[in-house]
């Protein structure tokens, strides 16, 4: 998986008999820049609060996977400080 966008004109070596003999699949995305760009400000208006779950500071990671995955919240948050 590639993640980031590449320059339009870069190109790949690709050797098929790899792709073969791992059992490898390519694929890609396509994001459209300028609907990210509306996205993000539009988030000053929405009132995100009501949203989120608890938060977890990273030392209890393991009890932040418990809370997503009992959908406790929306968005459950692990922060590095705190």
């Amino acid at each position: 998986m590639l993640v980031g966008v590449a320059p339009s004109d870069a190109e790949i070596t690709l050797r098929p008999y790899e792709l073969f003999e791992r059992e490898l699949t390519v694929r890609a995305s396509f994001i459209r820049t300028y609907e990210f760009r509306r996205a993000v400000a539009l988030l000053s208006c929405l009132q995100i609060e009501p949203l989120l779950g608890e938060r977890f500071p990273l030392p209890r990671i393991h009890e932040a996977f418990t809370a997503a995955g009992s959908r406790r919240g929306i968005k459950t948050l692990v922060i590095a400080d705190g």
